[in-house]
């Protein structure tokens, strides 16, 4: 009898359900674990098997997973479950996608921008600060410059500063919000914000997509709303001035395999780099690659996992799809209590639409975060050119809402159709 492998899920974040799915229809025996009950993690449920461990407790899970035999360790888009994820695979010497030094450079924008500088990559100028706001300090910057916490994700911690009472406020602030106790203060600048997506599979590189980016103003910054994937404007642009150099700064972090995203910003044809995420994202880009390209990567990621040979890699540009166009898009909400919920299956049932996300539900409380935790929906979509791309937006903004107790709109919908 052949023994059926094994795939631990740890936590529950974007991604966890296809990965259990796609586990599931390969015939692999599927364990969720964390410490939450199942009543209130509904994947539990779906999962062959559930443990009461706390993801944390590495000590506890390395036990259990001798014990059961385990043949894989899956996490999503969690990074702190990422990082017991690859502590418990080298204790039990599981196959973790990340290298060392990209994975720590993923982590610390500080440590990302000096690999970015050696290998010729543009990079905000970074003010060297070592604790309280001094005035030297306040006599070398030009204004305005953003300020976060070197580990920050999802914009938590993070201020644009125009002047030194807003900059003492915000570098506070950022500490705060910082796990390892850095701040990082850089001139802000301003221009197109562009991501670029790389495969990585024994040291092949792949760029799969380059993603343009929608803003409009929330919560007295420009936010991102919505972007289009893999038909950028900047395209060729990007191959040009960057893919030598980007392939040069993989090879340098080490990175052989997974997924990998940089964000940058371009600013009159120079393009600057920002951070860098060796992870999955959290906007469910393997469901529009999967349509547009035929490549899903939660499907690699779950192949390498269980040490399997994927066929998730594009040996061609295109697939026999009709999709030609493909994005995420971004429903932010007012704060306040949520008073009842419409639209949600409408959309769902909706031709090539996917709600990947419902943070708010009937009774819960927006909090005054200034962060992408007041993203209400995160939504994937898939069309046959960008013109049913904006009318598909078009309708979920006439099916959603979100309504406080008094009934009025909470969602703040982008309707500058023309910049798509």
């Amino acid at each position: 009898m052949i023994k059926r492998e094994k795939l631990l899920i740890l936590g529950c974040s974007v991604g966890t359900e296809d990965a259990l799915q796609y586990a599931k229809e390969l015939g692999v025996y599927t364990i969720i674990t964390d410490n939450i009950i199942p009543g209130e993690n509904s994947l539990k449920r779906m999962a062959d098997e559930y443990w009461m461990i706390d993801v944390a407790d590495v000590d506890a899970l390395e036990s259990r997973c001798k014990e059961e035999e385990v043949s894989g360790i899956f996490a999503a888009t969690s990074e702190f479950c990422l990082d017991k994820a690859k502590e418990l695979c080298e204790r039990l010497k599981l196959p973790f996608y990340a290298s060392d030094e990209g994975w720590a450079s993923a982590r610390d924008k500080e440590r990302f921008k000096r690999h970015c500088a050696d290998c010729g990559i543009n990079v905000p100028k970074k003010y060297e600060v070592c604790g309280p706001i001094s005035e030297e300090l306040l006599k070398e910057i030009s204004w305005p410059v953003i300020v976060k916490p070197a580990d920050s994700y999802a914009q938590i911690g993070l201020s644009v500063c125009h002047n030194t009472e807003e900059l003492r406020k915000g570098y506070e602030f950022a500490l705060q919000k910082s796990r390892i106790g850095k701040v990082v203060v850089e001139e802000y600048i301003e221009g197109d914000e562009v991501a670029a997506v790389y495969l990585l599979k024994d040291g092949q590189i792949k760029n799969i997509g380059i993603v343009d980016f929608v803003y409009m103003p929330i919560n007295g910054r420009s936010n991102y709303i919505t972007c289009t994937v893999h038909n950028s404007i900047f395209s060729e642009e990007y191959a040009e001035k960057c893919s030598d150099k980007v392939e040069r700064l993989l090879r340098t972090l080490e990175c052989q395999n997974g997924t990998v995203f940089f964000q940058a910003i371009r600013k009159n044809g120079v393009y600057y780099f920002l951070e860098m995420g060796y992870r999955l994202n959290g906007g469910g880009s393997w469901i529009i690659d999967e349509k547009l390209i035929g490549v899903n990567i939660i499907k690699y990621m779950v192949d390498f996992a269980l040490q399997h040979e994927t066929k998730q890699w594009p040996d061609k540009e295109k697939t026999d799809s009709v999709y030609r166009a493909g994005g995420s898009y971004l429903i932010w909400t007012r704060l306040g209590r949520v008073g009842r919920v419409e639209g949600v299956k409408k959309v769902e049932e909706m031709e090539g639409v996917r709600i990947i996300l419902q943070n708010f539900h009937a009774g819960d409380f927006v909090p005054e975060d200034v962060s992408m935790k007041q993203i209400a929906f995160y939504i994937c979509l898939v069309a046959e050119d960008k013109e049913k791309m904006k009318r598909k937006i078009q309708d979920i903004n006439k099916t959603l809402h979100l309504y406080d107790s008094e009934g009025n709109e909470m969602l703040l919908y982008f309707r500058e159709y023309e910049k798509l």
